[in-house]
């Protein structure tokens, strides 16, 4: 068996001993580490790790711990990466995930810029003549259009419509309709978490909501990274752009969406924050699990909507 009498002696001694259990793997740690850094040391470089952000070279310099030490402890405590820390506070980010399509829905507003006629930059290069004159021109400037976006946190399901202005009538009427489209799709919403601006502090979208029967989670101010799905949902790219015609040249700078019309969006709903609990929300409620839409669906709508009716 090219096994030495030594081990034989040893797993047989286990099997008699423990039965069959004694047969299965264990760990190689060891039972006692007598020359582990001690818990007070540890403290130390965790509380420097938070507080100044800085790497195993400069603790060691501070404790007197090897470098190579301070990062097996700051793996330990799980700070071995700085991405996964909060930058003003130093506290480890958690995440949290939802169990079903529904129970949080993440609504945001994202201003953007019309394409002026002829096209802008993007359609005939940053500096061309186009684009300079272009940007001179104020009376060819099309304003502004306001994305209302409504995202759902576990399917990554986002319903949007593009409208005149932020107003909280205006945002009472889309999420009077955004709530009947995911009602429509088989997703009741259990809550929304918003900004604190004012049209989402408003007291005509919180009566809206209390008579809807849905809670309203707040993130803590200047946390911009909190409501960062429904811009991720809105950024322009190839792909996902808000400015139709924008990266093709030969679309001649199409305009973007007019106020009134309706984009709803249904996407993979593979969830995308398995196992992060999140430290944003302190509140927790039993809620129902629903089910939801399954594959990609795009509808496109055109209607006066966008006035704030509720």
């Amino acid at each position: 068996m090219s096994l030495s009498r030594g081990t034989v002696a040893k797993w047989w001694g286990r099997w008699v001993e423990f039965g069959d259990a004694g047969l299965t793997d264990r760990s190689s740690r060891p039972l006692r580490s007598p020359r582990r850094t001690d818990a007070a040391t540890e403290e130390r470089i965790c509380r420097l790790r938070r507080s100044t952000k800085r790497g195993p070279a400069y603790l060691s310099a501070r404790t007197g711990v090897p470098a190579s030490t301070v990062w097996r402890i700051l793996r330990r405590h799980g700070l071995n990466r700085l991405d996964r820390l909060d930058r003003p506070t130093g506290r480890t980010i958690r995440r949290y995930e939802k169990a079903a399509p529904g129970e949080l829905v993440h609504l945001d507003v994202k201003k953007v810029a019309k394409i002026p006629p002829g096209g802008g930059w993007r359609a005939h290069g940053r500096g061309s003549p186009k684009a300079r004159r272009s940007r001179r021109s104020r009376r060819r400037r099309g304003g502004y259009t306001y994305l209302h976006v409504a995202v759902d946190d576990y399917s990554r399901v986002a319903y949007v419509e593009a409208c005149d202005n932020e107003t909280a009538a205006t945002l009472a009427g889309f999420w009077a309709r955004a709530q009947d489209w995911f009602w429509s799709n088989d997703m009741p919403v259990d809550a929304v978490m918003t900004d604190n601006g004012p049209n989402f502090c408003s007291g005509l979208f919180a009566e809206l909501l209390a008579r809807r029967r849905i809670a309203h989670l707040r993130t803590r101010p200047y946390r911009p990274r909190l409501t960062a799905k429904p811009s991720a949902s809105t950024a322009p790219s190839p792909r996902n752009s808000s400015t139709p015609g924008a990266s093709d040249p030969k679309t001649n700078g199409a305009s973007a969406s007019n106020a009134g019309s309706v984009t709803t969006t249904a996407t993979d709903t593979t969830p995308k924050s398995a196992a992060r609990p999140h430290h944003a929300l302190t509140t927790s409620r039993e809620l129902t699990p629903s089910g939801g839409p399954r594959g990609y669906l795009k509808a496109h709508h055109s209607a006066g909507h966008c006035q704030g009716r509720v």
